[in-house]
């Protein structure tokens, strides 16, 4: 029998067939370098629930564990594995996103969103870092697809199906929280002429998602030592613990137990010293931690701030790819606005009431484009069709199919060169090959050492030797009230590792007996073989 590709069949086998090249080219800069950039805390945290039985309800506890039931098949020192358990995560939720684009548009607009999905530099970096957002862009794509898939005939079933999967999503990236308000406000606006039983739907999807957030916890309910009640407490997850850390102010924790008044005058003097630009970069870490006298005006005016800083990321090659993505992302709109306008404005407000809730209410400054970059890339990709069959009416001879993929080979080729540059830049700074020396030079330690170390890469993350973070700000706060023995002598540390000449001379005539672990420069550098050199000039 031949197989049509055309047939729902074929698509399968095509889709299938192209996420798995995609986890083949999402690993392409892990294979040559031999590392991911950056070591994944998420294997961490697997690793520590293996050892204690305990899932860290603060940071991705789904993610925990998924990656502890597939510890038997990756050990949890290959880097190179987890990365590729995170691609295949990926492109998992590549499937279901391209499902999903289907059932509101048609197969050459999934196609082309799930090939711009793919190639984005900001998906590409995800796939392999092993964070929480593979897993969380799967689950919500899963419900968007059952949503979909029952709304129109099991109206419940679907709330509750999609409910479930989004309290996963919440479950591996807790980012994602600030889609819920507008979920249930779209919702109840969408169905307000059966607002009573819109409201209920909606209570039902918030307590089924809320269930589902928490039943990862359950490892931590059934410890033997808790009563009744602490069981019950397991359940209700502290909002402290998903707060901003000290860490994005304070240096270091001695600062922010003993120097903490002393740090935060220093804080103020600098802001009054520093241009404008510098000090509303940083003034949204002091509105967090009430640092400095602040109003509702200066509350506002820094979330305005943070949204507008937000803005130049839509055009800059690190995240969308860059401007020329926009080409297509611009008459996708439009098509959208004219012919789909409530869906249109859903995906708008969607993206508008998340930035809401991030600058001016949480007053978080990082980039958060991930948890919405799907949506410009089905702009796009209604964009590049409609582009399409535009030309193809003034030229008969034209074929959408053949224009189509004409064009997402163009971006494809744009939008990998956006990640070469990226890549490139990442490794040129990854501290993963001082982590490997590190480890080895930690070996020779005693079982028994205290290490102090900057603040910056964790040098630690193979090492079970206990460290101690004593940033160079900590240091000069010290020096000027002459107690720089103090933080050494109170967490009885012996070793010192990662310090410049400089400071390693200040700590060692504070307390001459500490020793200073040094790491060899030859392996501190990315490692690269005659052949990989060769392969990266090709590739630029």
């Amino acid at each position: 029998m031949r197989l049509r590709l055309t047939s729902p069949l074929g698509q399968a086998f095509l889709l299938a067939g192209f996420a798995l090249l995609m986890v083949g080219v999402w690993m392409v800069p892990v294979l040559l370098a031999g590392f991911p950039y950056e070591l994944p805390t998420t294997v961490l945290r697997a690793k520590a629930f293996a050892e204690t039985g305990v899932v860290d309800e603060a940071f991705t506890p789904a993610v925990t564990l998924i990656l502890w039931a597939l510890h038997p098949l990756v050990a949890w020192q290959n880097m190179m594995g987890w990365a590729a358990v995170s691609a295949a995560a990926m492109a998992a939720a590549l499937l279901l996103l391209w499902w999903s684009v289907k059932r509101l548009f048609d197969r050459p607009v999934a196609w082309l969103t799930v090939v711009i999905f793919s190639f984005m530099p900001l998906y590409w970096t995800e796939a392999v870092l092993n964070g929480g957002y593979p897993y969380a862009l799967f689950f919500l794509f899963l419900g968007f697809a059952l949503f979909l898939k029952f709304f129109a005939r099991h109206r419940l079933v679907a709330v509750l199906l999609s409910g479930i999967c989004f309290g996963f999503v919440l479950a591996c990236q807790h980012a994602f929280i600030t889609f819920l308000p507008w979920f249930v406000v779209a919702f109840l606006w969408m169905h307000r002429c059966a607002w009573k039983r819109a409201s209920l739907e909606a209570a039902l999807f918030c307590a089924i998602a809320y269930s589902a957030f928490v039943f990862p916890l359950l490892p931590n309910a059934l410890q033997s030592s808790l009563s009744p009640a602490e069981r019950m407490e397991v359940f209700l997850p502290s909002v402290a613990k998903h707060a901003t850390g000290m860490g994005h102010l304070y240096p270091d924790e001695y600062t922010y137990t003993f120097l903490r008044d002393t740090y935060d005058q220093r804080v103020r003097q600098r802001d009054a010293a520093e241009p404008f630009l510098v000090r509303q970069q940083e003034r949204y870490i002091r509105v967090i931690f009430d640092v400095g006298d602040l109003n509702i005006l200066d509350n506002i005016e820094n979330g305005v701030w943070l949204f507008l800083q937000t803005l130049p990321q839509l055009v800059l090659q690190e995240y969308l790819g860059g401007a020329f993505l926009w080409l297509f992302i611009v008459p996708g709109v439009l098509v959208l606005w004219m012919q789909r306008r409530s869906l249109l404005l859903l995906m708008a407000g969607l993206w508008l009431s998340m930035e809401v809730i991030l600058r001016f209410l949480l007053h978080y400054g990082r980039t958060h484009l991930m948890d919405i970059g799907w949506a410009p890339a089905i702009f796009a990709g209604v964009g590049v069709v409609f582009l399409c069959q535009k030309l193809q009416n003034e030229r008969r001879h034209l074929s959408v199919p053949l224009l189509s993929t004409f064009v997402a080979l163009v971006m494809v080729m744009q939008l990998t060169q956006a990640n070469r540059k990226l890549f490139a830049q990442e490794y040129a700074r990854s501290p993963v090959p001082a982590v490997y020396a590190a480890t080895e030079a930690l070996a020779l330690l005693s079982s028994d050492a205290v290490v102090a170390h900057p603040r910056g890469a964790n040098l630690f993350y193979f090492s079970d030797r206990r460290s101690v973070v004593l940033a160079t700000e900590t240091l000069d706060l010290l020096v000027e009230q002459g107690k720089v023995r103090d933080p050494f002598a109170y967490y009885g540390v012996t070793h010192i590792l990662g310090y410049d000449e400089e400071y390693d001379a200040l700590i060692k005539k504070a307390v001459p007996q500490i020793q200073v672990v040094t790491l060899s420069e030859s392996k501190v550098q990315v490692p690269l073989t005659p052949f990989v050199r060769y392969l990266l000039h090709l590739i630029r």
